[in-house]
């Protein structure tokens, strides 16, 4: 390593310092250089030129310690900017602690860089973020690790992007275990960091947003409107009935239910039908009273226990309702249960009589 040191006075005693002080630093005898180093007058600015470009010098060969240990005997820096190199001394620096694994301790120093047009500082807290979140995810500390990705990615999505792809089945299970676990929401935003394609987050993320609408009370649709959204999303859900609690949701009121049944279904000897065949004005006083429309369905069954009654159906259950003149009675008779898209069970609470239907037309 050559440095050129430039002496800019003239005295003798000055200027041999100086030499003896370049031709330690050729040497590589840095603890020599210092201890002359450490003898200039810090009041005298002779020097300052000098050490300004054998700090320059250390920089380019990467050594920021000792560049760093030679810019602090700069003496008059308002006339000699050392912002250059603060600048490069600390950059060097956190990119040291980076390598070491260190992001605690490089984190803070990012501010210290004065000069952002020359120095990316946001990807420097993005190389931060990523060595914190590879130790997360390593230490099985999923949490905070799902925590800092979603923060990355609103700062850096490609790299955000990167380590999801890298940790994907982490970040996949844990989504898992949150829905298992009834946490919805969080596991809505966990399996939103994913491709949607990615095993079976598409339908999970369907599971979650027909959940939501539901306890929105807002599923509902026209049944002459085969395009409408609500309706749609609950068609998908019917493709992937055997998936998870699939089944119960399609289960969780009459419209998605009859959605689901709609068409004939067999077993035997046994049959099961019912498709939605628009509104009209319903018989019940009350709901006459309130002017109320409601759905009517053409059925028709054969299974014991199950009149042809007016029927409705929540969270499973199937209820013949029969008026009363100024009120509706509803008797839970049977609970139907999702087997496949193509499959149903009914149990029939009055014997206790299970039967197994299959679809007429099955779904592929």
């Amino acid at each position: 390593m050559i440095i050129l040191v430039i002496v800019t006075v003239g005295a003798s005693a000055k200027k041999k310092t100086v030499t003896q002080i370049n031709d330690y630093l050729e040497q590589g005898d840095f603890d020599s250089a210092m201890v002359l180093i450490q003898k200039i007058d810090v009041d005298d600015k002779s020097y300052d030129t000098a050490l300004y470009e054998a700090a320059q010098n250390l920089l380019k060969e990467g050594d920021f310690e000792h560049a760093s240990l030679i810019t602090e005997r700069i003496v008059d820096t308002n006339n000699l900017d050392i912002t250059p190199l603060n600048d490069e001394i600390t950059y060097q620096r956190i990119q040291a602690l980076l390598d070491q694994g260190d992001e605690q301790a490089a984190e803070p120093l990012i501010e210290n860089i004065k000069n952002e047009d020359q120095y990316d500082k946001q990807s420097l807290y993005s190389d931060v973020a990523a060595i914190r979140i590879k130790r997360e995810f390593s230490d099985l500390n999923i949490v905070d690790a799902i925590v800092d990705l979603i923060h990355l990615k609103d700062t850096d999505a490609e790299r955000a992007a990167d380590l999801i792809d890298s940790y994907a089945e982490d970040i996949y299970q844990y989504g898992v275990s949150q829905y298992h676990e009834n946490i919805l929401d969080e596991s809505e935003t966990v399996f939103s960091l994913l491709d949607p394609e990615y095993q079976r987050t598409k339908d999970y993320l369907l599971l979650m947003q027909i959940t939501r609408i539901i306890k929105l009370e807002l599923l509902d649709w026209d049944w002459d409107d085969k395009d409408d959204p609500e309706r749609v999303l609950a068609q998908e859900l019917v493709k992937i009935a055997d998936f998870e609690n699939a089944g119960e949701i399609l289960m969780t009121n009459q419209k998605i239910a009859v959605l689901f049944f709609d068409g004939g279904w067999t077993g035997g000897s046994k049959h099961f039908f019912i498709t939605p065949r628009g509104k009209r004005v319903s018989t019940s006083i009350l709901d006459k009273l309130d002017k109320k429309n409601v759905e009517y369905y053409d059925q028709s069954w054969n299974i014991p226990g199950l009149s042809s009654e007016y029927c409705s159906i929540s969270k499973g259950e199937f209820y013949q309702r029969a008026d009363n003149r100024l009120f509706t009675i509803s008797k839970k008779i049977a609970r139907f249960t999702v087997i496949d898209a193509n499959t149903i069970s009914i149990y029939v609470y009055s014997s206790g009589t299970s039967y197994t239907l299959n679809r007429d037309f099955p779904l592929h």
